[in-house]
C-alpha cells in the first residue's frame, strides 16, 4: 500500500508491504535462484579443442618405479612371505650336497652358477620372486630371480652363486622370498 502524507510543503510517501507479500518475493527469489543453479548444473561443459585433428587425450597410470615393493605388499596381504634361512649351492664338487652328478635341476635345465635362480619348494616352478637378505634393521638388498628347482629340509630358499653374490651373502644367511 502506497500512502502520501504531507508535512508543511513537503510530500512523504511511506510504501508498507505486507507480510505476506514479503514472503511471497523471498521464496520467488530463492526458486529462481534454484533454477538458474540448477541448469548450470545440467548442462554439459564441452571443451572444444583449439586444434581439431588433435587426438583425444588419454590417461595412463603412471608404471611404478619399484615392482618389488609393490609385489612384496601385495605378498604381505596374501600372507605368501617366506622369511627364514637361505642357503647357496653351485656346480663344483663340494657346492651341491645332494645333487645329481650332471647338475639337472627340477624343471630339466643344468644348473648354471651365473644365473639368477633359486631352489623353493614353496613356488612352483618357473615362479619369478624376489629374495631379500635381511639386515639387523630389517631392510637389505633384494634381487628377483627364477624358482628353477627343489631344496632340502629347515631352509626357505636355495640360492646359485649369482643371486648369493647379488644380495651379499656369506654362505648361510637370514632372507625373505615373496613371488613377484
Amino acid at each position: 500500500m502506497i500512502r502520501f502524507t504531507t508535512l508543511k510543503h513537503h510530500y512523504r510517501v511511506s510504501i508498507w508491504i505486507s507480510k505476506i507479500t514479503l514472503w511471497f518475493f523471498l521464496i520467488l527469489c530463492f526458486v529462481i535462484g534454484s533454477v538458474i543453479s540448477l541448469k548450470r548444473l545440467k548442462t554439459p561443459k564441452t571443451i572444444v579443442s583449439p586444434i581439431p585433428e588433435e587426438p583425444p587425450i588419454s590417461i595412463t597410470p603412471t608404471p611404478t618405479l619399484y615392482p618389488e615393493a609393490e609385489a612384496k605388499e601385495k605378498a604381505r596381504r596374501n600372507g605368501k612371505i617366506l622369511e627364514g634361512w637361505g642357503t647357496w649351492y653351485g656346480t663344483g664338487a663340494t657346492e651341491c650336497l645332494g645333487c645329481n652328478p650332471q647338475r639337472i635341476m627340477a624343471n630339466g635345465q643344468r644348473l648354471d652358477d651365473t644365473a639368477l635362480t633359486v631352489a623353493c619348494n614353496e613356488f612352483p616352478l618357473g615362479t619369478k620372486v624376489v629374495v631379500q637378505k635381511v639386515d639387523e634393521n630389517g631392510g637389505g638388498r633384494i634381487v628377483t630371480a627364477t624358482v628353477t628347482d627343489r631344496h632340502g629340509a629347515n631352509i626357505v630358499v636355495d640360492m646359485t652363486k649369482a643371486v648369493r653374490d647379488s644380495i651379499g651373502c656369506q654362505g648361510k644367511c637370514w632372507v625373505k622370498v615373496w613371488p613377484l
